[in-house]
């Protein structure tokens, strides 16, 4: 995902990329706080657990030595903008079962790790703990989609007006096919209105009908026209299958992914340009982890507390069930009604005194 520094793309500004384009090496701390004198370049064993003792869910997939290395890369990453790639590691920690390393408390400490730019704990912290708190502002803001992604990770809490999906939509049919920074546009407006699925307000919204299977559509557009080795192709096959929409996603895109690995472990957001970078490698991650294991049980990425579980229960429609099928991308899927109870959500312990 790319968050800071991003305006409308109708305004036609350049938006600056999210993370800066700088290769993780030299020494670092682990996520134990113990020195580390290698770098996601050391080299690793094939069939070896990444860190002894941890599990390795992953281990019968063709791909677990490149998960290995992913894993290890983005762990030891020095990318001071790395926030948002640790909360994506920490959502995959929770969902596949990685090792605590890998979860924010442990990936993450401030008092060791002070070159963290901070910047974005304001506004995606949620996606860390149930607990945190932030006022998005205008929740009527769709155009920037950054600003779109924190509308819906607070819906709940902040009830974006009546037409929000309908604009949503609206944003959908205007930069999809057109390449470039419009392909962002449509995979994060995707990931703002899943989590409004996540926070079970969705189904509130006219136009909230058929809108998650048009999004998948335009995000296998984006993989076809792009090719299956660039950033862009990482982000929608792993919010495709995040999504629910795993048959989407083709073994031969699979299989591109992770033959663009570097030697390093990382990946670059173009397979022959440009170092390894957290925001492609970790996208990559998330891709190959969703293919290696499809039977895990959804996990809702937005953490919510009790006391947000209640606001909702009851005042909205079910949350729609993603298709067990979907038809191929020439034939835009069908919809599934709503299930006949939201997706279980488990509230989160309140936290120790």
């Amino acid at each position: 995902m790319r968050t800071s520094g991003l305006r409308p793309i109708q305004a036609g500004l350049v938006p600056v990329v999210f993370c800066v384009l700088l290769a993780a090496s030299g020494s670092a701390r682990s996520a134990d706080g113990d020195m580390v004198v290698e770098s996601p370049a050391a080299a690793m064993a094939p069939g070896t657990a990444l860190f002894a003792g941890d599990p390795r869910p992953y281990q019968e997939s063709p791909y677990a030595h490149s998960m290995d290395r992913g894993l290890k890369f983005v762990l030891l990453d020095k990318d001071p903008e790395r926030f948002m790639h640790l909360a994506v590691l920490d959502y995959l920690q929770r969902k596949f079962g990685l090792g605590q390393r890998f979860s924010i408390s442990r990936a993450y400490d401030p008092d060791i790790h002070i070159e963290v730019n901070t910047k974005d704990m304001a506004a995606f912290g949620r996606l860390t703990t149930p607990f945190h708190r932030y006022t998005p502002g205008d929740t009527g803001e769709v155009r920037d989609f950054v600003k779109a992604m924190v509308v819906g990770l607070y819906s709940d809490r902040f009830p974006p007006p009546p037409d929000y999906v309908t604009r949503l939509r609206g944003e959908l049919e205007a930069n999809r096919g057109k390449g470039g920074m419009h392909d962002y546009a449509v995979t994060h407006h995707a990931l703002a209105f899943h989590w409004m699925v996540e926070n079970n307000v969705a189904w509130n919204y006219e136009g909230s009908k058929g809108l998650r299977p048009e999004f998948a559509n335009a995000m296998v557009e984006i993989i076809t026209r792009n090719g299956p080795d660039k950033d862009i192709s990482y982000e929608a096959m792993a919010f495709l299958q995040y999504m629910g929409f795993r048959s989407m996603v083709k073994q031969e895109w699979i299989e591109a992914v992770a033959a663009a690995q570097r030697p390093d472990g990382g990946w670059g957001y173009k397979p022959d340009t440009g170092p390894s970078h957290g925001h492609p490698t970790v996208l990559a991650l998330w891709a190959l982890l969703e293919h290696a294991l499809p039977d895990v049980p959804a996990v809702t990425w937005v953490q919510r507390t009790e006391d947000d579980i209640n606001s909702t229960s009851g005042k909205s429609a079910p949350a729609e069930t993603p298709p067990a099928e979907t038809p191929p991308a020439e034939t835009p899927p069908a919809d599934t009604p709503p299930a006949d109870t939201p997706p279980a959500d488990t509230p989160a312990a309140a936290p120790k005194e």
